[in-house]
Order: structure tokens, then sequence, then C-alpha cells
């Protein structure tokens, strides 16, 4: 039984350490988080391109150069806030988490064995 819980505890030391390299990568070096929400890119009908294209004719009319650009930032709001890379982000430290404590139960199973 002592063999069940040493390699018990073994198990559960590298699956903590690994969580911890894994960490150490993605958030130390700059390691790119595991890709799990995507971003998808939007699709238009083609009569909302017409539209747009008719009121972009009209605002071009009416409003300088740096008012335009201002709209255009307002509207790239995506580019500005990556969600699905700080939704990666909080996936894989979810992940983490539950690595590390999965590697606690099973070294602290492994511990019980060997007391016993």
């Amino acid at each position: 039984m002592k063999n069940i819980g040493i390699t018990l505890v073994a198990i559960g030391l590298f699956t903590i350490f690994y969580a911890i390299f894994f960490s150490v990568q993605i958030f130390v070096l700059g390691r790119e988080a595991p890709e799990i929400i995507k971003e998808e890119p939007s699709v238009l009908i083609e009569e909302d391109v017409d539209e747009r294209e008719g009121e972009k004719e009209a605002l071009e009319g009416d409003l300088e150069e740096e008012s335009l650009l201002q709209i255009q930032e307002m509207i790239d709001i995506k580019n500005i806030i990556p969600l699905n890379r700080i939704i990666n982000l909080s996936v894989a430290t979810i992940f983490i988490m539950i690595l590390i404590y999965a590697g606690f139960k099973i070294a602290m199973i492994g511990v019980a064995i060997i007391k016993n």
C-alpha cells in the first residue's frame, strides 16, 4: 500500500509543478494562452453595406476629418478591449487553479494511504 501512496504523492506533486510551469510560461514568458474563445469575423448583409456607404458619404460631407477619426475610434472599440484575450487568460487561470487543487488532493490521498 505504501507504494501506491508514494505513487499518488508523486503524481500529485507532478501535477502541481506542471500547473506552475504552465502558468509561468503564460504569465511571465509571454506564451499565448490556449484559444478557447476565438473572435469570429462579423458577416454583413449587402444591404447593410450599401446603407453604411450612404451614411458614410453623408457624414463626410458634414463633418471634418478629425470628427470622422473620433467616430471611427469609438466604433472600433473591439480593437481597444480584446475581450477574447481576457476571457482566454481567465479560462487558463481557472484551469491552472483546478490543476493545482487536483494535484493537492491526489497528494493528500497518497499521504493518507502512507500513514495507514
